[in-house]
């Protein structure tokens, strides 16, 4: 399911699925990169986040975090909904 409308600021403990490094062309032979992270909140519920800060490169798969972060959308992909956040802080990680 969804976890928020969009719109709404969402605080909720996450483990990381999966990320990847995305490179982007900006022009002139600049890029820039961001890394997508999917994750599920505790309920199985799937976000997503593309984020360029140090918070989105430091995570890894496995990682049990706190996220805060603002509702951008929601998305189908392979079926299963997905809600993407868009500026994301983590604020606690699980030891």
């Amino acid at each position: 399911n969804y976890v928020a409308a969009v719109g709404q600021i969402v605080e909720t403990q996450v483990t990381i699925r999966f990320t990847k490094v995305c490179y982007s062309s900006i022009g002139y032979g600049r890029s820039t990169s961001s890394n997508m992270v999917v994750m599920n909140d505790t309920n199985g519920n799937e976000l997503t986040w593309f984020g360029s800060n140090a918070d989105a490169f430091n995570l890894k798969q496995g990682d049990t975090v706190t996220i805060k972060g603002k509702v951008k959308s929601h998305n189908e992909y392979n079926g299963k909904k997905q809600t993407v956040l868009t500026r994301c802080k983590v604020l606690k990680v699980a030891e």
